[in-house]
C-alpha cells in the first residue's frame, strides 16, 4: 500500500495484520479450540455463544473477503494517485481523517474497558499486596462455560490469560473489520461528494 494518504489507513493496516487479515500478507494464523460440551453445560455456554460465534464470523469473514478487500484497498489507492484539484483532495483528507479519527476513538475506548476488565480479574492479587488481610481474599472466577480437562485451581492465572486474550483478540478483530467498513464508508461518501 504506497500511496499519498497512506498514513490514514496505517492502524487499520496494523492492526489487520496482528490479527492475520490482511489481504496482502501470505502468511495465516488459525487455531482450534477443543471443549468438550455436555447436557450441564448448556446453560452456561448459552451465555457466552453469542459474542464467541460473532468474533468467529467476523475472523472468518474477513479471511473470506481478503481479495475483496485487496480490491477496495487498490481501488482507494487509484482514487488517490487520481485525484489532482486541491478541493477534491481536501474533500477525501477530510474523509480519510473522520475515519482515522473513529478508528482512534474506537481502539481507545475498547481498550481502557478492557483494560478495565483485566483489573477486575487481578484486583484481588493486587488488593492483597497494596492492603493485605489475614485471609485471601477469593479469586476472581472463571466464566462457568469454560470447562478444561484438567485442575482449574492449578492454573487458575493461566486459564485467565487465556480467557483474556481470546477476549482481546476477539474484541480486536470485530474493531479492525469494522473500523476497515468506517474506512470503506468515508472513502464512498468522499467520492460523492466530489462527484456532485
Amino acid at each position: 500500500m504506497d500511496f499519498t494518504g497512506y498514513h490514514y489507513y496505517r492502524i487499520n493496516r496494523i492492526l489487520l495484520i496482528s490479527l492475520g487479515l490482511w489481504p496482502y500478507h501470505t502468511q495465516r494464523f488459525s487455531s482450534f479450540i477443543t471443549m468438550e460440551y455436555n447436557t450441564d453445560l448448556l446453560l452456561h455456554v448459552l451465555s457466552l455463544l453469542c459474542f464467541t460465534m460473532y468474533y468467529a464470523i467476523k475472523y472468518i469473514s474477513g479471511f473470506i473477503n481478503s481479495n475483496k478487500m485487496k480490491e477496495l484497498i487498490e481501488q482507494i489507492q487509484y482514487d488517490w494517485n487520481s485525484l489532482k484539484e486541491e478541493e477534491e483532495l481536501k474533500i477525501i483528507r477530510n474523509r480519510a481523517n473522520i475515519a482515522r479519527s473513529l478508528t482512534i476513538l474506537l481502539l481507545t475506548i475498547t481498550s481502557i474497558v478492557i483494560f478495565l476488565f483485566m483489573l477486575m480479574f487481578f484486583s484481588p492479587n493486587i488488593l492483597d499486596i497494596v492492603i493485605p488481610l489475614n485471609e485471601s481474599r477469593q479469586p476472581w472466577q472463571l466464566p462457568p462455560a469454560m470447562k478444561f480437562f484438567f485442575d482449574q485451581h492449578k492454573y487458575v492465572y493461566l486459564l485467565t490469560i487465556y480467557f483474556l486474550l481470546t477476549l482481546i483478540i476477539g474484541t480486536f478483530t470485530v474493531i479492525g473489520i469494522e473500523t476497515f467498513m468506517i474506512i470503506f464508508v468515508q472513502h464512498i461518501c468522499a467520492m460523492f461528494q466530489i462527484t456532485r
